[in-house]
């Protein structure tokens, strides 16, 4: 597959990328996504190694967004909370805790600025999302919307003193 920079890539190309990585994330296995894909691919060869590189590279991707600089951005309010979807862990898919941070700018745009799987919604976890976001210079809120997990609160008001909740 070409690489996902080269301006020589296609439409059907990322197209293809992305049918791939939906089904992938969806908890497919190699056998299955070539099963699906294959009008798509026409006949061409699909194997785990190019699924591997594929999501890797989506996952650096990724890493590279969740570590942004948001010096620029203008938010005036977060929802933060946790949420909790089905994910493929060793064959088997449970539930696991997605912290997700999104934020509205000023001009009332929406923005998701933060998302991250952890073990459990702790309040360790909840530090680590906002000791991130401030980090990334993230300038403080005016206003937190939260489902009153204290860890969250005490995290909030630990690093952006004043900010409503």
């Amino acid at each position: 597959m070409a690489e996902r920079n080269d301006p020589a890539v296609s439409a059907p190309d990322d197209a293809v990328d992305e049918a791939i990585l939906g089904v992938y994330l969806a908890g497919s296995n190699t056998r299955r996504i070539k099963g699906t894909l294959a009008p798509l691919l026409r006949g061409g060869p699909l194997s785990k190694d190019a699924v591997s590189r594929l999501v890797g590279r989506w996952r650096e991707d990724f890493d590279t967004w969740r570590a942004r600089d948001l010096t620029d951005e203008d938010i005036r309010y977060v929802f933060v909370d946790g949420w909790y979807p089905k994910v493929r862990i060793g064959g088997r898919r449970e539930r696991v805790p997605l912290l997700v941070t999104l934020g509205v700018r000023a001009n009332g745009v929406r923005v998701v600025l933060d998302m991250r799987l952890v073990g459990e919604e702790s309040a360790a976890s909840w530090i680590e999302v906002v000791a991130s976001l401030a980090a990334r210079h993230l300038a403080r809120p005016v206003l937190a919307v939260i489902d009153g997990n204290p860890g969250l609160s005490n995290a909030l008001r630990s690093h952006w003193p004043g900010i409503a909740i």
